[in-house]
């Protein structure tokens, strides 16, 4: 490269040097949005897993103190997870029961089911298997039956069942 005067001169001049930072900043943003939301969406999901593993354990010791599984509030087939749906778990088995890490409309879904299938309401109508369902984020796995809900968010693309 030649300068004005026709000397040859060595290394980059001021506009090359600022093209060039401008282009790795743009490269260095453009990675980094992709690998920005990545961990965090792991790390909710890996939450929303321990948070059913509560919920579960919980109920496995609401179920050796009772010999059934409490029903949701109402005797619904299905109901979020939370103390006003099933009040039996939190005096003793869990509190406070968990909230989705987003806190959006994705809800922890519990379903609880009488010997048939049907619905039980806790008294008569015995709980006697359930269902524990919520929505990733980073979706691994095949959608799957939410209790008959919509309330997982989306699609329901995590589901522990009753042992």
């Amino acid at each position: 490269m030649y300068n004005v005067i026709g000397m040859h001169s060595r290394g980059f001049s001021l506009l090359e040097l600022l093209v060039a930072i401008a282009i790795a900043a743009v490269v260095a943003g453009a990675i980094l949005s992709l690998i920005g939301q990545g961990p965090g969406r792991y790390a909710r999901d890996a939450r929303r897993k321990s948070d059913l593993e509560q919920v579960r354990s919980a109920l496995e010791l609401y179920r050796n103190s009772n010999t059934t599984y409490p029903p949701c509030n109402g005797g619904t087939a299905n109901c979020a997870v939370s103390s006003a749906n099933i009040p039996a778990l939190t005096s003793s088995y869990i509190n406070p029961m968990p909230d989705d890490p987003l806190n959006t409309t994705r809800d922890y879904i519990y379903a609880p089911a009488a010997a048939g299938g049907g619905t039980c309401n806790g008294g008569a109508i015995r709980c006697v298997t359930y269902t524990l369902c919520t929505a990733l984020e980073k979706v691994t796995s095949p959608a799957v039956s939410c209790g008959g809900s919509s309330n997982c968010g989306a699609t329901c693309t995590l589901q522990v069942l009753s042992p």
